[in-house]
């Protein structure tokens, strides 16, 4: 008879899997985060679909209960994470970081743009002192180019 845990492994993002095929959030694989097996064994019930298990500690391995928590969807584990960098760069989670000189300051100090770089709606943060000379720079940057491309005959 093979051994329950024979099946078991270490995925690519280093979360110990179950192989449970029979469960209706298996990965086409079969395998199953053991941390959201624990949960649903304590809930008595299956997780929603994209429910997300953040790990407290930051250990991928520790999936005591204590240090567990559910998150609703991927949204909210990146917002845990954000606020959990907030805090350990400044002291505050409230406090955002500024996209260009990334410093942290109050939401106060800082201007929220669109940004439209991304997959998703997205925001960043910057002080407008930082966004300012980060414009002038680029500006000049463009005006060098073009005057290197006239040079070269490429206007």
């Amino acid at each position: 008879m093979e051994h329950l845990y024979s099946k078991n492994k270490i995925n690519i993002h280093g979360y110990w899997c179950v192989y449970l095929p029979q469960h209706p959030y298996a990965a086409s694989s079969g395998y199953v985060q053991h941390s959201r097996l624990v949960v649903e064994a304590i809930l008595g019930t299956y997780l929603p679909e994209n429910s997300i298990v953040h790990h407290q500690d930051k250990n991928t391995f520790n999936d005591s209960p204590n240090n567990l928590v559910v998150c609703e969807d991927r949204a909210y584990h990146l917002f845990i994470h954000a606020r959990t960098r907030a805090y350990n760069a400044c002291g505050n989670v409230h406090w955002r970081k500024c996209y260009f000189c990334k410093k942290y300051d109050d939401l106060k100090n800082l201007s929220e743009q669109i940004d439209y770089n991304s997959k998703t709606l997205s925001f960043k943060y910057c002080h407008k002192n930082c966004k300012i000379k980060y414009e002038l720079k680029r500006l000049r940057t463009q005006k060098e180019l073009g005057v290197m491309g006239a040079n070269y005959g490429l206007n």
